[in-house]
């Protein structure tokens, strides 16, 4: 029978240290998902704030506007 998992090749430090690139793949990959999660949230964030402030200028000249021509 073949063995699939050597479990005394984890703790072999003569073992082939391919696992360590994958290692490495797998942790830049999610350090790259994370990064552009908090972009993501930080770009939404940025846009928010935009919307929200044209808003109230919007809400600002319509008030002045109205003053304006009330009189």
């Amino acid at each position: 029978m073949i063995e699939f998992f050597n479990s005394n090749s984890i703790f072999n430090s003569n073992s082939n240290p391919s696992w360590k690139l994958i290692a490495k793949i797998g942790a830049v990959l999610i350090g790259i998902g994370l990064l552009i999660f908090i972009l993501k949230e930080l770009i939404i964030g940025i846009l928010s704030a935009v919307f929200i402030g044209l808003g109230i200028y919007c809400l600002y000249m319509a008030i002045n506007l109205w003053n304006s021509t009330r009189i």
